[in-house]
C-alpha cells in the first residue's frame, strides 16, 4: 500500500500545480523526488516494482484531476462531448427502436379492435337474420333453438362491445400511430438537415432530443388518460409541432 505520507505530499504537489504556482516541468521534477523517497523506504527490494506500479497508477489519476481543475475549458469540452455521444446513440439506436415499438403496439391494438368489430358486425347481422327467420318457422322446438342462438349471439356482442368501450383499443392504436409518425417525421428531418435541424450537428441533436423526450412524455400521459374510466374526457392530441410552437 502507498504510505499516507506519500499521498499527503502528492496531494500538496497537485494543489500547487492546480493553483499554477508551479509549471508542468517543475511538477514532474518534484514528483520524481517524492516517488524516489517512497521507493527508498520500501523493503524488501522485491516489493519495489509492485509498489511503483501502484504509485504510477495513483499519479495518473492525480494528474488527470489536476488537468481538469487547471483547465476547466477542457473539462467542459469533454463533458459536452459525452453528452453529444449519448445524443448520437439515442438518435442512431434508441429512436428507431422506439418508432418500431410504437408502430407494433399500434398494429396490435388495431388488430384487436378490428376483431371485436367483426364480431359485432357479423353477430348483429346473424341476429337480425335469425330473428326474421323465426317468422317463417312454425315448429316450436326450432324456434326455441333459434331464440337460444340469438340470445347467445347477443351476449357475445355485448361482451365484445364492452371490451372495446372499456379498453379503448382504437384510441390506443391511433395515439401510438400518431406518436410514431411524429417521431419518425422528426427523425427524417434530422437526417435531411431540414427546418431547425441544419448545421451544426450538436445543435440539431439537442433540439431533436428535447422534442422526442417531450413527445414520449406526452404519449405516456395520453396512455395514462386512456386507462382512466370511460367518462373521463380525452384531451386532443396536438403532436410535436404544436407543442414545440407553444
Amino acid at each position: 500500500m502507498i504510505s499516507n505520507q506519500y499521498k499527503y505530499k502528492s496531494n500538496a504537489l497537485k494543489e500547487r500545480y492546480i493553483a499554477k504556482n508551479i509549471e508542468y516541468n517543475e511538477y514532474r521534477a518534484e514528483l520524481e523526488k517524492i516517488i524516489n523517497e517512497e521507493k527508498n523506504i520500501i523493503k524488501p527490494a522485491t516489493e519495489q516494482d509492485r509498489r511503483l506500479e501502484e504509485i504510477y497508477e495513483f499519479e495518473q489519476q492525480q494528474f488527470a484531476l489536476a488537468q481538469y481543475a487547471r483547465n476547466p475549458e477542457r473539462k467542459t469540452y469533454e463533458e459536452n462531448q459525452k453528452i453529444y455521444n449519448a445524443q448520437e446513440r439515442y438518435y442512431e439506436q434508441e429512436v428507431p427502436e422506439l418508432i418500431e415499438h410504437y408502430k407494433n403496439e399500434a398494429k396490435k391494438y388495431r388488430a384487436i379492435h378490428d376483431r371485436f368489430q367483426w364480431i359485432i358486425i357479423i353477430g348483429s347481422a346473424v341476429i337480425t337474420s335469425a330473428t326474421s327467420l323465426t317468422i317463417f318457422i312454425n315448429l316450436p322446438e326450432i324456434a326455441f333453438g333459434i331464440k337460444i342462438f340469438t340470445a347467445s349471439c347477443s351476449l357475445i356482442i355485448t361482451i365484445a362491445s364492452s371490451f372495446t368501450s372499456y379498453f379503448k383499443y382504437r384510441e390506443r392504436s391511433m395515439n401510438l400511430q400518431h406518436a410514431a409518425d411524429d417521431i419518425e417525421y422528426e427523425y427524417d428531418a434530422v437526417k435531411l438537415g431540414a427546418h431547425e435541424y441544419g448545421p451544426p450537428r450538436e445543435k440539431a441533436l439537442r433540439i431533436f432530443v428535447n422534442r422526442i423526450t417531450d413527445r414520449t412524455k406526452e404519449q405516456k400521459e395520453q396512455q395514462r388518460i386512456l386507462e382512466q374510466p370511460s367518462e373521463t374526457k380525452l384531451p386532443q392530441n396536438k403532436g410535436i409541432n404544436a407543442s414545440a410552437s407553444s
